[in-house]
């Protein structure tokens, strides 16, 4: 299902760079975490190599070019 996701084959990949940091959350009204974020645990390095890695073999599309902007924009929002 992955592979299908817009957060993988999207022309950015901001999505991607949010889901992995927030995480997801269930629908409201249940509980748990469907997938928790990893801002706290992963390094810019770490998630910008994680990005490529899910880009490259589960997005059948070309490479991002400016994922590093994509993380750096994320975590200032999170420090907002």
């Amino acid at each position: 299902k992955l592979m299908l996701s817009t957060a993988v084959t999207g022309e950015s990949a901001t999505n991607l760079v949010n889901v992995i940091l927030e995480g997801l959350q269930p629908p409201e009204g249940t509980t748990g975490a469907i997938m928790p974020g990893f801002a706290s645990t992963m390094t810019d390095g770490q998630l910008e190599s994680l990005v490529a890695y899910i880009r490259s073999n589960l997005g059948a599309q070309p490479p991002w070019t400016e994922v590093e902007n994509s993380v750096r924009e994320a975590r200032s929002r999170l420090r907002d």
